[in-house]
């Protein structure tokens, strides 16, 4: 918003700006709406399309927040591939086979694997891996953030299939290592 269109008059200004434009949104006729919020009708445009864009990242980012991503700390990160072939891998893959995820891979980033879980039963996951920490299988896990980088990998439909290889890719390399 340019400066001249500020003000030093103290109002609710986030609210009732979003009021204005659930209004435009509704079909109300922008030019009556900014006349009855004493806004702008330039910056009722903006917040509009502003709104619109926020929305729209909102929803892709839900649908992205598909994923559930731990990182797993070995006790030997030497061992690490081995302990992932014979105890995690098969793990994980239990959960697949019971449902409570459609998929998993991993990514090594030293001292820890980032294991990124498709769609999971995040309970029955952290189950297992407690379980595994619990018999000295794993040093320890934490739950974390994934962002998966969507524009990298040309948009949605291209990060479902860049999934897709990860989860083949990481089966491919335990099933190598056993």
């Amino acid at each position: 918003m340019p400066a001249d269109h500020l003000t030093t008059r103290q109002t609710n200004a986030p609210a009732d700006l979003a009021v204005a434009v659930l209004a435009v949104l509704a079909g109300d006729d922008p030019a009556t709406v900014a006349a009855n919020h004493a806004v702008n009708p330039a910056d009722l445009r903006d917040a509009v399309g502003t709104y619109q864009a926020a929305g729209l990242a909102a929803l892709q980012r839900q649908d992205e927040g598909n994923w559930y991503q731990v990182r797993v700390q070995f006790r030997d990160w030497s061992a690490a591939e081995t302990v992932g072939a014979t105890a995690l891998g098969p793990a994980l893959d239990r959960l697949r086979a019971d449902g409570a995820t459609a998929g998993w891979w991993f990514l090594r980033k030293h001292p820890c694997w980032r294991l990124r879980l498709a769609r999971a039963d995040v309970g029955a996951v952290n189950r297992v891996l407690d379980d595994l920490t619990g018999t000295g299988v794993i040093a320890r896990w934490w739950s974390t953030l994934y962002e998966p980088e969507t524009a990298a990998f040309g948009g949605s439909t291209g990060m479902d299939t860049i999934h897709d290889l990860f989860c083949a890719d990481s089966a491919g390399v335990l099933d190598y290592v056993r």
